[in-house]
């Protein structure tokens, strides 16, 4: 009977074996499963879900196998081309199957030999049962015999023995006994004697193992408690989901093993794979963070395998996504990330994915930027998030922290949930010497962008509730701070960092100094605060190319000298009557108010400035004049007299006399405001004004420090003529920027680099410094032609160094957009040099 049962296998047409009979009827179409109106998409998928079901079954390591996977990949090809498809359906017609392609024969078991099936007998007895061990001895014998070994294992009776993955199932239980050798009665009942005292063993080896389940299992990852989690008990993956739907397990391993499970049988039954993945979903959004890497891959695969089996069951396949999406709307971060994550997962093509946990990091960084809370409890999780994934990787975790850090940072207003988010992400990062978060602090404390509230909530933070070495509890800012007590404080930070770094290497020092000066260049540079980062940037630029060039005592001399010379830029009060980024916002904002409220809180930020730039002059004078309520034009007022001394508002109150009808309640104010005696109502008084007004417009103008332009370019000159070698020299500050763009061209000519690079750099240089309109403008362009040729050398003697010097490039282009004037153009530009110094340093070979 088992020797029947065995030959109706082998007799059996593969592609019925593998995929069904209904497969063998109607060609390509049937072979796939698909109608005859399917698109492309379609038939790809077919395609993998018949792939798939080859790969689930018992024989898909055999020839059979292969040959059937042949058949499917031929069919799609066939189906996928528009002209042959249409011959194929005029071949099978719908409804009218006319069997199989005459190249779909069947493959028909050898007989083998009745000694070769005797030893294969007793090997199988010998190594106690189909086991590792009785596999091997099988394949050792019909590699002796020059017989396949599938063929011994049909014939042994065996229908479910080739397994993907042997140690993944259980060996099949077999009622039915095997065939008697061709040999004496007295072997055959000493064959069956040794199976007999196995199977005895093995029936008490079982009785031990069902009495010794009931422990429980391992603990449960910290931070997840105990009393959420019921014990696994063994299961057949074809048990109805509805029972599993109640247990969670307790461990990630577990929960990987009943996923897999979950894939295997959702290749049968579709309904069942998604009842069990509906069972254990919430179990992996709770303990998600305490998977390695290596397993989150492992339950991402599984995932996609069942998702592509349940392709063929639009109901499975709602069950399945409403499993995996079960926790997308929840408000805690933890259990919405990995949910996203695994959508955004299966939705990419396979060929495009990246891996799992980079589809999470992305998820997570999403969530910072997009974020538009404060809620402590909020962040807390999202910090779980983040410590789950990158625990071993601390700057990986730090970038992502100074991303939510930034963008919380943008928003307006401050909030007590703030201060406490804020001190959560701050005792987040270590604030080590040469960390990330100490040089982006800088740059935060010198850009405008970032609300003044939110940082000195910030401030408050890293001062009493993190670990930053250096930093006094008096270290803060206050609310109502303006940029030159940011500038100061920012300062501050430097020089206490700088101090508790404890490097006495000179790379080292210049690498901190480099870093230092280029996070306190912000992206819009006023004049007095330009001329000042100029300096630092040029003399440190100067000892880089003076080490470079090998004079290293030299250098050392350099930088100790900047060191003691360095000192906190004071702020001079600067004329700011050309248009600059902030006075363009807070006169948009404040003309565009819509109501009294918003009008009133726009004046109160105006008037905490210690200056005002023109155009928010002008749009003062005109609230005070036209406002909307008698709070608001009153408030306007208050902030005209708090700078009554400033240039840019007595410019806008002259301007607002020219207009028709000026009122007497705002010509009143004026004369308290100037001191003019004259009645208002008199038709001289708007002349006597405008006199009054001049002369408090000579008083303020001889009252202003400009900027010291000379002893900038002095500077600028002495710095430059450092750069060049010895030997040369330049009678001007323009002629030394250009020996240095030929010192550097014949540098990447010699390192390798493209001519025609090099020439081209030459090239835009000459027709920047063609379209200049004076000295400075040549200067700013030749300085350009310097960092893009340093940009091409470095990128030859640093490897993977493109990357970053494409970074560098691409933030000196939008802060050159934003620049207003030669001095700040000029400064960004020295910046950038100093980046690319501090890579070539750090990452170089010296």
């Amino acid at each position: 009977m088992a020797d029947g049962r065995s030959k109706l296998q082998s007799d059996q047409h593969p592609i019925a074996r593998f995929l069904g009979e209904d497969a063998r009827m109607g060609g390509p179409f049937a072979l796939l499963g698909i109608g005859y109106e399917e698109q492309e998409s379609g038939i790809l998928r077919a395609r993998d879900r018949r792939l798939l079901q080859i790969e689930r079954h018992h024989q898909c390591r055999t020839p059979d196998a292969d040959e059937v996977r042949l058949a499917v990949h031929a069919a799609c090809a066939q189906l996928l081309d528009q002209r042959l498809r249409e011959q194929l359906q005029q071949r099978w017609p719908p409804g009218k199957p006319q069997g199989d392609p005459p190249a779909w024969s069947t493959r028909r078991a050898s007989q083998l030999p009745s000694s070769v099936l005797r030893s294969a007998r007793m090997i199988l007895a010998a190594s106690g049962g189909w086991n590792p061990r009785a596999r091997r001895r099988l394949a050792l014998l019909a590699r002796m015999y020059r017989v396949p070994a599938v063929d011994i294992i049909r014939s042994l009776g065996f229908s479910r023995t080739a397994s993907a993955n042997p140690q993944r199932e259980k060996p099949p239980i077999h009622s039915h006994s095997l065939p008697l050798p061709d040999s004496s009665i007295g072997t055959w009942v000493m064959v069956y004697l040794v199976l007999g005292v196995l199977l005895l063993g093995l029936g008490v080896q079982t009785t031990r193992a069902l009495v010794a389940d009931k422990p429980a299992l391992t603990a449960s990852p910290a931070g997840v408690e105990n009393d959420v989690f019921a014990k696994v008990e063994p299961q057949d993956d074809r048990r109805d989901a509805a029972q599993s739907s109640t247990r969670t397990v307790r461990h990630y391993s577990a929960l990987i093993h009943e996923i897999e499970k979950a894939s295997r049988l959702a290749a049968d039954d579709p309904m069942g794979g998604a009842q069990a993945v509906k069972a254990y979903m919430p179990s992996f959004f709770i303990q998600w963070t305490a998977f390695p890497r290596d397993d989150l891959e492992k339950f991402s695969a599984s995932l996609s395998m069942i998702d592509l089996a349940l392709q063929q069951s639009t109901q499975a396949t709602r069950m399945f996504h409403q499993a995996i999406g079960s926790s997308a709307s929840n408000v805690n971060p933890l259990q919405a990330i990995p949910s996203v994550a695994i959508r955004r997962h299966l939705a990419t093509p396979v060929n495009e994915r990246a891996t799992f946990a980079e589809t999470i990091d992305g998820v997570i960084e999403q969530f910072a930027v997009d974020a538009s809370t404060d809620d402590a409890k909020w962040w807390g999780a999202w910090i779980q998030a983040v410590d789950g994934l990158h625990g071993e990787d601390e700057n990986a975790a730090s970038r992502l922290v100074l991303l939510a850090l930034e963008s919380r940072l943008r928003a307006e207003g401050g909030s007590a949930s703030w201060s406490k988010s804020a001190a959560l992400l701050a005792n987040t990062l270590t604030w080590r010497a040469r960390s990330p978060e100490r040089v982006w602090m800088l740059g935060v404390l010198n850009d405008s962008s970032f609300s003044t509230t939110r940082v000195a909530a910030l401030t408050n933070a890293i001062a009493t509730h993190s670990s930053a070495s250096g930093v006094r509890i008096d270290m803060a800012l206050a609310d109502d701070a303006t940029m030159e007590d940011r500038y100061l404080l920012a300062d501050a930070y430097r020089s206490a960092w700088s101090a508790s770094s404890g490097e006495n290497i000179f790379v080292e020092q210049l690498g901190d100094e480099l870093l230092a000066a280029a996070s306190l260049t912000g992206p819009e540079l006023s004049g007095d605060v330009a001329e000042s980062r100029i300096r630092e940037l040029a003399k440190l630029n100067a000892v880089c190319w003076v080490y470079w060039r090998g004079g290293h005592a030299q250098a050392e001399s350099m930088l100790e000298l900047q060191r003691e010379n360095a000192a906190p830029p004071v702020p001079q009060a600067t004329l700011m009557l050309e248009q600059s980024t902030t006075d363009d916002r807070l006169a948009f904002a404040l003309v565009n108010a819509d109501r009294s409220t918003d009008e009133l809180d726009e004046l109160q930020r105006i008037r905490r400035d210690q200056r005002v730039g023109l155009n928010t002059a002008h749009a003062v004078v005109r609230l005070a004049m036209t406002g909307s309520s008698r709070e608001t034009r009153e408030a306007a007022e208050d902030v005209i007299e708090d700078h009554a001394d400033d240039l840019s508002m007595l410019i806008a109150i002259d301007r607002s006399l020219s207009a028709r009808r000026v009122s007497l309640r705002y010509k009143e104010m004026l004369n308290g405001l100037l001191g003019i005696s004259l009645n208002p109502a008199d038709d001289h008084w708007i002349s006597h004004a405008h006199r009054v007004i001049l002369t408090a417009m000579q008083t303020a103008s001889s009252q202003v420090v400009y900027p010291e332009s000379a002893a900038l370019a002095a500077v600028m000159e002495n710095a430059y003529t450092d750069r060049l070698a010895v030997g040369q020299s330049g009678s001007s500050l323009l002629e030394s920027a250009q020996i240095l763009m030929a010192d550097l061209g014949r540098a990447s000519l010699a390192s390798g680099a493209d001519q025609s690079a090099v020439a081209e750099v030459f090239q835009i240089t000459r027709i920047k410094s063609a379209r200049s309109k004076n000295l400075a403008q040549q200067f700013v362009a030749y300085q350009w032609g310097v960092f893009s040729l340093q940009s091409h050398y470095t990128e030859l003697v640093v490897r993977g160094a493109s990357p970053q010097i494409q970074h560098i490039a691409a933030e000196l282009n939008s802060r050159i957009q934003l620049s207003r004037s030669v001095e700040d153009q000029a400064a960004q530009i020295e910046r950038a040099q100093s980046q690319l110094w501090l890579f070539y340093f750090r990452e170089g070979q010296l």
